[in-house]
């Protein structure tokens, strides 16, 4: 009889100040601004100023001769997009920053006062053609409305083109955790980011350090094509969001549980392990909440994981 129980306690806290340097070191997206006029003709020197309202974050920059200005190092999330130049309406927008990802927004400013605004709701595109990296990013909360699936990142990971489960002849170095093989590599050939830090297992490259689902904001799965910031991986990159607190307080409570009566058992092997006198329960809860410390400026996360897993697996030979 083997069990696993354990409580985790993860708390962030951190005093984001709204200064670039902050977030040097985040997981970031990029958002591309064009501005023309009603006859298309490039703007330049147009004051473009995004600031996300969750946050307080907020960036300044002038378009150039071709009438584009780009901002980068945004961490992820929702962002206002405005535009004003002497002569012109205020030309005002939305946009999400998607993890590693580049938010393409166009404007175009109508002949009239500054202080007449027009308002444009922006989409963010299904396919990004800025890039060569292949793979698939996803926010969680959206992906568990949508989708029924194994609330762990790697997991996730099944959901990109050209990767496959791997051999569970592998174990994870986490009771539990799923291993993914990614364009014919094998499952020890990935490489797991959790906010720019690499949470690889170093020993034996199979998977890493459990990160609480409920504390995952986005997940990215690069397939192909990524660029050299992400070395040490000849298959594939796992790259994960936490969540982190803003100047609305969010927070939740929710448990899960996977009775063996409802799991199903593969058959008996000769010489291999009895099937049918296994069995597996897992049982976890969260608590989680988030919110500001001072509005604008600094924020703070918590979660609490409780997990219990059993496992009772009975081998046969002859």
């Amino acid at each position: 009889m083997k069990s696993f129980f354990s409580k985790g306690l993860l708390i962030a806290l951190a005093a984001l100040l709204v200064l670039p340097a902050a977030y040097a070191s985040d997981p970031v997206g990029r958002v591309n601004v064009g501005v023309t006029d009603d006859s298309g003709a490039v703007l330049p020197g147009v004051q473009v100023v995004v600031s996300s309202p969750a946050t307080g974050l907020e960036r300044t920059a002038f378009t150039n001769s071709d009438g584009e200005v780009r901002f980068v190092q945004l961490p992820v999330g929702e962002y206002d997009v405005q535009a004003q130049l002497e002569g012109f309406q205020t030309w005002e927008s939305t946009t999400r920053v998607v993890l590693g990802q580049t938010s393409n927004v166009s404007a175009q400013m109508a002949v009239g006062a500054v202080e007449d605004v027009l308002e444009v709701v922006d989409t963010v595109p299904l396919l990004d053609t800025t890039s060569t990296t292949s793979g698939l990013t996803v926010s969680t909360s959206e992906l568990t409305e949508r989708v029924p699936i194994v609330r762990e990142a790697t997991a996730v990971a099944l959901l990109a083109p050209a990767t496959t489960e791997g051999d569970r002849a592998f174990d994870g170095s986490t009771p539990g955790q799923s291993l993914t093989a990614v364009g014919g590599s094998s499952v020890a050939e990935n490489t797991y980011i959790v906010n720019g830090l690499n949470i690889t297992n170093f020993r034996n490259g199979l998977g890493a350090n459990n990160v609480p689902f409920e504390m995952v904001q986005e997940i990215q799965v690069k397939t192909g094509g990524f660029p050299a910031e992400f070395g040490w991986a000849t298959g594939g990159v796992v790259n994960v969001v936490t969540k982190s607190g803003t100047n609305e307080f969010h927070g939740g409570v929710n448990a899960f549980h996977e009775p063996e009566d409802l799991a199903e058992q593969s058959p008996d092997t000769p010489g291999g392990a009895i099937n049918s006198e296994e069995e597996r329960t897992v049982t976890s809860a969260n608590v989680f909440l988030g919110g500001p410390i001072y509005r604008d400026r600094a924020f703070f996360f918590g979660l609490y994981e409780y997990r219990d897993r059993e496992n009772d697996g009975i081998s046969g030979g002859q």
